[in-house]
């Protein structure tokens, strides 16, 4: 049993370290994505309309992001100062884009909510509900499959 307590010690040692390292450059993004992280929330927050927001987890939050890309590192099987490097060149090149991912995310859900508010309005028309031969309107009108980076 010394064993295993031994081992749960230096994982909680591995894992604190590493929460530690991963701190400053999840920050970074967090402050350099703030604006598109707010709105992306609100989005998440309004599609998930019957979930306390408490209780919502953005999963593509900066802190996800990085320990995706941490924990994928030790596949590699290669040592601490080669994991830092990789972590530093992930952060200048793939965080630095998040604000446009980020972006295109955001724009394409606000369409879905667009949608999906329209077909609240067509379902609570004024429309006879008992008319079977009453047409919905043609909502392939207002579709636009391309998003504009903003």
């Amino acid at each position: 049993m010394d064993g295993d307590t031994g081992e749960n010690e230096q994982n909680k040692a591995e894992t604190a370290e590493e929460i530690s390292i991963l701190h400053e450059p999840v920050e970074h993004t967090r402050q350099e994505c703030r604006q598109a992280l707010l709105v992306l929330d609100k989005n998440i927050n309004s599609m998930l309309d019957n979930i306390d927001p408490d209780n919502v987890v953005n999963p593509l939050q900066p802190e996800i992001i990085y320990n995706a890309f941490w924990d994928s590192c030790d596949d590699l099987r290669c040592g601490a100062e080669v994991r830092l490097i990789m972590l530093q060149m992930f952060q200048r090149q793939v965080a630095m884009d998040l604000v446009n991912i980020y972006g295109d995310i955001n724009a394409l859900l606000d369409f879905c909510l667009q949608e999906n508010s329209y077909t609240q309005v067509v379902n609570n028309d004024s429309r006879d509900s008992t008319d079977i031969n009453a047409q919905p309107p043609d909502k392939t009108e207002h579709y636009d499959p391309q998003l504009v980076k903003l």
